[in-house]
């Protein structure tokens, strides 16, 4: 899904009138935010793989730097359609939110990972796994 398509969808959420989203939308907007979501861990996975084989080297990391930018953007993008889905609907999206909440968890987990130095010898692999995210340790989510 396209930055532009998300943008869109926020701009048309902010533009509605209070509590207009119907349950069919919300339903439509979950599975939408949530199939963003494993694009993104999908596409995630496959650069970490690759920093990680063989033929790696300083023309790939160019590469992946730029899908890494991309994908920084559409996480913001997801996440401004979150909020203004919270801010049009407010307390009734709670429902529609719980149903995302597994997903988001891994969503911050991985957002966490890619901010810590990676290391041969697997240190800060220990210590991200130590980290609890809403109640729950990291290492049962990885």
């Amino acid at each position: 899904m396209t930055i532009e398509y998300l943008t869109s969808i926020n701009e048309i959420i902010m533009t509605l009138p209070s509590g207009l989203l119907s349950p069919t939308i919300l339903e439509r907007l979950l599975s939408t935010v949530q199939g963003c979501l494993t694009e993104y861990f999908e596409r995630l996975q496959s650069r970490e793989e690759t920093r990680l084989s063989e033929d790696y080297d300083a023309e790939y990391e160019e590469a992946l730097a730029d899908e890494d930018d991309t994908d920084e953007e559409v996480s913001g993008e997801l996440s401004r359609v979150i909020h203004a889905v919270f801010k049009n609907l407010g307390p009734a999206f709670l429902p529609y939110f719980q149903q995302m909440i597994p997903r988001l968890g891994d969503f911050v987990v991985k957002q966490r990972w890619n901010r810590i130095p990676h290391s041969s010898n697997h240190r800060y692999s220990e210590r991200i796994q130590s980290l609890p995210c809403n109640g729950f340790y990291v290492s049962s989510m990885i």
